[in-house]
């Protein structure tokens, strides 16, 4: 078994080619059929105990794709399963568009490349609600408070949510939906960002 890391990330490519029943990514969705294929299976590990499965053509294809992620390859492929799709399956377009199946439709989850410019959030919402207080950040939820540098500037009881690719979106009647700061799982709260 060969096996490469990216970043903080260990991508263990499974000896041979395995045969797989897929649908192409790329396929019409009035066209979407499985089809049979070989593959090279791979399983993706990061420290922090994150796992997903991976496939991909062939090896030299599997080690390209990783040639065309910029940024943090492990906090792209967090932020591509925060969501849970299918399977825990993800496929590449040629245009370098990631996505997924969440329940039976089909989503875009990411880029391999840089994001699109845009004031508009990245990925889906966290199922958690926030509010500020003080200098603080406060999960609902928990009622555990956070000190998030970027948010301090914000009034007292700003409801916050935050999506998956880390965005904080400052969420009322004034501003609408608007994106505020962008985070690391590291500076918000435990198991928000996947």
């Amino acid at each position: 078994m060969a096996s490469f890391s990216i970043g903080t990330v260990t991508v263990e490519l499974l000896d041979g080619r395995h045969p797989i029943t897929a649908v192409p990514p790329s396929a019409w969705p009035g066209h979407r059929k499985e089809r049979r294929a070989d593959a090279v299976l791979a399983n993706l590990k990061a420290d922090d105990g994150l796992r997903a499965p991976g496939s991909a053509p062939s090896s030299s294809c599997a080690i390209a794709v990783r040639s065309r992620v910029t940024g943090g390859f492990a906090d792209k492929v967090r932020a591509w399963t925060a969501v849970e799709p299918r399977g825990r399956e993800l496929w590449i377009d040629t245009d370098g568009v990631v996505g997924g199946f969440i329940g039976a439709t089909p989503r875009v989850l990411g880029y391999l490349g840089p994001d699109p410019e845009s004031n508009i959030a990245r990925g889906f919402f966290a199922p958690h609600y926030c509010v500020t207080q003080g200098d603080a950040v406060v999960d609902l939820d928990t009622g555990e408070r956070r000190m998030v540098p970027a948010l301090t500037t914000l009034d007292d009881g700003s409801s916050l949510r935050v999506a998956t690719y880390g965005d904080v979106l400052l969420v009322d009647d004034v501003h609408g939906v608007e994106r505020v700061a962008t985070v690391t799982p590291a500076e918000w709260f435990p198991g928000h960002l996947g």
